[in-house]
């Protein structure tokens, strides 16, 4: 469960990586074509509009977690039916702002590789392919059982699920 530490006149959430990472469906364990059906949509398999989860599946580990619903888009089916998850890598990462706080923010994805390091985290980045793309991109990161650091799974643009190329990168680190 996730520890409440009041702040002013917000709130500020943590998480342990471990609990984050328990509930976090990556694609290699969840399809997309399960995730949609979890969360009651079977109309978005094979809808181009709907093949990106990278927000979905880190609303589903924050609300596992015991945060509040991180978005707008009401979850129809399942467990969590009810809630509500954030389907935009950008929005989620503003409301993840409030809920955990400033992260540290790079202004390159190679500065914050080196910065980084082997920490665990939340990981977003902006502009996964330089200044005129705007797609983003939302994970957990650490080691996997190999030790091979990961931003989430392979994909076909990044072997490690971490886009070192794009513009600007922000880091909440979890313990």
């Amino acid at each position: 469960m996730a520890l409440l530490l009041w702040r002013g006149k917000g709130a500020t959430m943590k998480v342990s990586f471990a609990v984050l990472r328990m509930h976090f469906p990556d694609t290699d364990s969840v399809s997309l074509e399960e995730l949609w059906q979890w969360l009651g949509y079977p109309e978005h398999i094979g809808n181009i509009n709907f093949s990106n989860t990278c927000a979905v599946r880190m609303s589903m580990a924050l609300l596992g977690a015991g945060f509040p619903s991180p978005g707008a888009y009401p979850i129809k089916a399942g467990k969590f039916k009810g809630k509500m998850i954030e389907t935009r890598q950008r929005k989620l990462s503003a409301w993840l702002v409030r809920h955990l706080g400033q992260p540290e923010k790079y202004k390159s994805g190679i500065e914050a590789q080196k910065a980084i390091g082997t920490k665990r985290g939340i990981i977003s980045f902006f502009q996964l392919h330089g200044p005129t793309d705007n797609q983003g991109h939302i994970a957990i990161v650490g080691a996997d059982k190999w030790q091979t650091f990961r931003c989430g799974p392979e994909r076909e643009d990044s072997p490690t699920g971490c886009f070192w190329n794009s513009v600007e990168v922000w880091f909440w680190p979890l313990k």
